[in-house]
């Protein structure tokens, strides 16, 4: 077994800690996801998701957070739900003291991992007589 100290900074690096800064405009977020400007504000008022902070000036100011939620959101519409079961979801995810974010990243990991296997696998075999 190695003696190998861990380097906890790597680690936090590695795993995807989501600020909850708010720090991007509404036309950043736009960008980012691809929504469009309606349909986001829509969403805010109709299933209070995301929350994003306000200026003084009335400015909508959204974090990491709110844009994974975002995105979240959007990927659930992909696979099939309305935007108001999506909303469900994630109220009930929270409500039962998941974290629906964590749950996605997990799988992101996981999947890259096996992504990576596929990969090797694939090369091995290429590389094969």
């Amino acid at each position: 077994m190695s003696d190998k100290l861990i380097n906890f900074s790597s680690i936090k690096k590695k795993v995807n800690v989501t600020s909850h800064t708010p720090t991007y405009n509404l036309k950043a977020v736009l960008k980012e996801t691809g929504l469009k400007a309606d349909v986001l504000r829509a969403w805010e008022r109709r299933y209070d998701l995301p929350k994003p902070h306000r200026t003084p000036g009335g400015h909508r100011l959204y974090s990491e957070y709110d844009i994974e939620t975002i995105k979240w959101l959007m990927a659930r519409q992909e696979e099939g739900l309305s935007i108001s079961h999506a909303t469900e979801l994630w109220r009930s995810l929270k409500a039962s003291g998941q974290e629906p974010l964590q749950q996605v990243q997990a799988l992101q990991r996981r999947m890259g991992l096996f992504n990576w296997r596929g990969r090797l696998k694939d090369r091995l075999f290429t590389l094969l007589p």
